[in-house]
């Protein structure tokens, strides 16, 4: 884990919280973008919405997934099923 209070992250500290969730997710949503998809499930967190102390990047990760999942959905339209779980 890499939890901290705000006051202490540092840049690194962030990308390596974003860099699983959010730069991975960017890489797998280019990389199908042409493909017929039906169905894309994102694994989020509780955390983007109700906060954990020290996790405000991890929170801010998981929120992240949760506003491009409703982009993606709009941008790829009825065919595909595109979801946030935050758990």
């Amino acid at each position: 884990l890499r939890d901290k209070a705000l006051a202490e992250m540092t840049p690194d500290r962030v990308a390596d919280v974003f860099g699983p969730k959010v730069t991975g997710l960017s890489v797998l949503l280019e990389a199908t973008k042409e493909d017929p998809i039906q169905v894309i499930a994102l694994f989020s967190s509780i955390a983007a919405r109700a906060g954990n102390a020290g996790q405000s990047a991890y929170a801010a990760a998981n929120e992240v997934l949760n506003k491009v999942a409703a982009a993606e959905s709009h941008r790829r339209g009825d065919w595909c099923r595109v979801r946030s779980y935050n758990w």
